[in-house]
C-alpha cells in the first residue's frame, strides 16, 4: 500500500511538471516594482479558468519565477504589498494589461503603467553559468526594439571603455535617453536627464506613480544651460519663439502659467502626510516638508514618492524612469569615482554660469580645451572645494558645447535659489538638491559658485533648489 501511495506521488510530481510552465518576471528593481519591497504573483486563464499563482520567488537580481497550468495562456502579473500572505485582487498595488503567452517566457517592467514592459526569454541554464549577456555598440546604440528582438537573456547595458565617449545619447532598453555614464558608487553608473527640471502648473496633466492623474506638466529644460529666474533674469520663456515674456520663479502658484524649476524639499506632488509637499509651497515652517510629517524620514524607501523623478510623469517618460541622487552619490560622482577631481570644472556655456561634469573615462573632443578646476587653483578642504575666478576656468560657444554634450558632458547651471518668492543670486551660484536629510529641519544638496562647489551643502527645507534627475544603468 505504501508503495502504491509514493508511486501515486511520483506520478503526480510528474504530471505536474509536464503540464506547467515557468513564468519570469523582472521588476525593473528598487525604482520600479521592486519598491517598497513588493511581492508579486501571475493571474493565469484559459476561457474562463482563471487563478492566481503562489508568490514569485527570487532567482537573481530583479528576476522572479513562479509556476503556472501549461494550458494557461493568458496572464497578469500583479504587484503586492510586503505584508500580505497571499494573493488576492482586494490588495493589489499595480498590474500588467492581460498578455498573451507566446514564445517567451520573461516579462520586462519599464514603468508603472499597464502596459509599461515588453516580453523577452530567460534562459535558466545560462543565466545560472554565466554573467547576464554583456551588450556593446560599434558606432551608435541599439533600439529598444533591437535589443528586445536580439536578446535570449535579461539584458544588461554595459558601455565598453573605448566606446563611452562616442555614444551620442545613452539608451537604456525602454528607449530613454540620456547623458553619461557616470559612476555614483562603486558598482552603480547612472545617465543624467538632459536638463534641470521645470514644472508649469496651468497646463495639462500628469500621470504619478500611486496611480493618480494630477494636473500641471513636469519636462525636462530644452537645453542645459536653460533656467528660470526671475523677472529679471533667467532664459526660459512663456512660449518659447512666440513670446518675450520671461518665465518667473518669484510668480510660483498653484495657477502660474510659465514654468518654475526651483523647488523645496521633497515637493514632488505625492500626498506623504506631508503639510506642504505640492511643487508651488512656499510655507516657510521646515517642520511642514517632512515626509509622512516624520523629522527622521528622508526621500527614499517608504517615501521614495517624496522624489520628484520617482513619483511623477516627466514628459513621455513614466513615473519612477527617473530619480533624485542620493547625498553619498553626489559625494562619490564629485570626489569619489576615478580621476573624479578631473572630471569637473566651473564654467560658462553661451554666458550662463555652472559646473560641467564628465563621464567616466573622459576623452576631450579634438580642438576643444577642457580644464579641471583642481588643475587651476581649487583645492579639496574636507566637505567642498574652494578657489577662485571658477566660471572663467572653461568658456564654451554653442558649437563646442554641442560636441562636449554629444560625448554625455553634463552642465549644472548657477539657477540662484528661492525663498518663499524671494529669488537671489540668479546667474552667481546655484543649489541642487539630493534626497538625503541632515537634521530635523535640514537636508543635503550641491552648492556652486564661482569659488567654491560645496559637495555637503546643508540647508533649510524650506529653501528651494534645482533638481537633476538620473536612471539607473
Amino acid at each position: 500500500m505504501k508503495r502504491c501511495l509514493f508511486c501515486l506521488i511520483f506520478v503526480m510530481s510528474v504530471f505536474s511538471d509536464l503540464f506547467s510552465r515557468e513564468i519570469y518576471l523582472d521588476t525593473g528593481g528598487e525604482t520600479l516594482w521592486s519598491a517598497f519591497g513588493a511581492k508579486f504573483a501571475v493571474w493565469s486563464w484559459y476561457m474562463e479558468d482563471g487563478a492566481f499563482s503562489d508568490f514569485m520567488t527570487n532567482v537573481e537580481g530583479n528576476i522572479y519565477v513562479t509556476t503556472i497550468p501549461d494550458e494557461h495562456t493568458n496572464l497578469i502579473f500583479v504587484r503586492f504589498p510586503s505584508n500580505l500572505t497571499s494573493p488576492s485582487w482586494s490588495n493589489t498595488w499595480n498590474q500588467t494589461n492581460d498578455l498573451t503567452i507566446g514564445e517567451d517566457n520573461l516579462y520586462v517592467i519599464t514603468s508603472f503603467e499597464r502596459d509599461g514592459g515588453y516580453w523577452s526569454r530567460y534562459n535558466k541554464k545560462k543565466a545560472e553559468a554565466t554573467e547576464p549577456l554583456i551588450l556593446t555598440y560599434n558606432d551608435t546604440a541599439l533600439s529598444a526594439e533591437q535589443i528586445k528582438q536580439i536578446s535570449s537573456n535579461p539584458v544588461k547595458l554595459i558601455y565598453p571603455t573605448k566606446m563611452k565617449n562616442k555614444i551620442p545619447a545613452m539608451q537604456c532598453a525602454d528607449g530613454i535617453s540620456g547623458l553619461g555614464p557616470f559612476s555614483v558608487a562603486e558598482d552603480r553608473q547612472v545617465m543624467f536627464s538632459p536638463g534641470n527640471l521645470q514644472f508649469n502648473a496651468a497646463q495639462g496633466t500628469h500621470k504619478c506613480a500611486d496611480g493618480t492623474t494630477q494636473h500641471g506638466t513636469w519636462r525636462f529644460a530644452e537645453h542645459q544651460w536653460d533656467y528660470v529666474g526671475d523677472a529679471s533674469n533667467g532664459n526660459v520663456y512663456i512660449v518659447v519663439g512666440k513670446d518675450s515674456t520671461k518665465c518667473d520663479n518669484t510668480k510660483i502658484s498653484e495657477t502660474y502659467n510659465g514654468w518654475i524649476d526651483l523647488f523645496c524639499w521633497g515637493t514632488s506632488g505625492w500626498n506623504s502626510g506631508a503639510v506642504a509637499y505640492q511643487p508651488w509651497s512656499t510655507n516657510e515652517d521646515n517642520y511642514d516638508y517632512c515626509p509622512g510629517n516624520g523629522e527622521k524620514n528622508d526621500l527614499t524607501g517608504e517615501y521614495a514618492k517624496a522624489d520628484w523623478g520617482i513619483y511623477n510623469q516627466i514628459g513621455s517618460d513614466a513615473p519612477g524612469s527617473w530619480r533624485t541622487l542620493t547625498f553619498n552619490e553626489w559625494l562619490y560622482l564629485l570626489h569619489g569615482r576615478v580621476k573624479a577631481e578631473k572630471l569637473w570644472g566651473l564654467g560658462t556655456i553661451k554666458g550662463v554660469n555652472g559646473v560641467i561634469i564628465l563621464p567616466d573615462n573622459w576623452e576631450t573632443p579634438s580642438g576643444i580645451i577642457f580644464t579641471a578646476s583642481a588643475d587651476n587653483g581649487f583645492m579639496w578642504y574636507g566637505r567642498d572645494y574652494s578657489g577662485s575666478n571658477g566660471f572663467s576656468h572653461n568658456t564654451y560657444t554653442i558649437n563646442q558645447w554641442t560636441q562636449m554634450e554629444s560625448r554625455g558632458a553634463v552642465f549644472l547651471p548657477a539657477t540662484g535659489v528661492r525663498h518663499i518668492t524671494s529669488v537671489s543670486n540668479v546667474g552667481l551660484s546655484g543649489c541642487f538638491w539630493s534626497v538625503s536629510l541632515c537634521s530635523s529641519l535640514t537636508a543635503y544638496g550641491i552648492y556652486l559658485s564661482s569659488s567654491s562647489l560645496n559637495l555637503q551643502n546643508t540647508t533649510v527645507r524650506s529653501n528651494s533648489f534645482a533638481v537633476r534627475l538620473v536612471r539607473d544603468l
